[in-house]
């Protein structure tokens, strides 16, 4: 709801508004309309590229489980030398 009603991350509009608190909405009936309907779209749109990346990478994940499975830990270079045998792995970032 923040990123479509205070972040303006929609195609709503760049809005900040707020949601009255006890008082109810400061917003006319349309205009919640509008924000619910952005708001189940950023829904849907997540969702749906979660299910996406979780399919694309399947192999990957189900290979990580039966590890998991075997071993009951893994550390962070197991993980990412099993990773990179499925795909390209930016390597391990310094703390800043």
């Amino acid at each position: 709801r923040g990123m479509v009603t205070q972040f303006g991350m929609s195609d709503v509009g760049s809005i900040a508004i707020d949601d009255g608190g006890f008082g109810g909405p400061s917003y006319s009936e349309e205009l919640g309309e509008k924000i619910d309907a952005a708001i189940r779209q950023l829904s849907d749109e997540g969702y749906a590229l979660a299910i996406k990346l979780l399919m694309d990478n399947r192999a990957c994940l189900d290979r990580l489980a039966d590890e998991l499975v075997e071993e009951e830990t893994m550390s962070g270079t197991r993980l990412r030398e099993i990773v990179k045998m499925y795909t390209e792995v930016p390597d391990k970032l310094a703390a800043v």
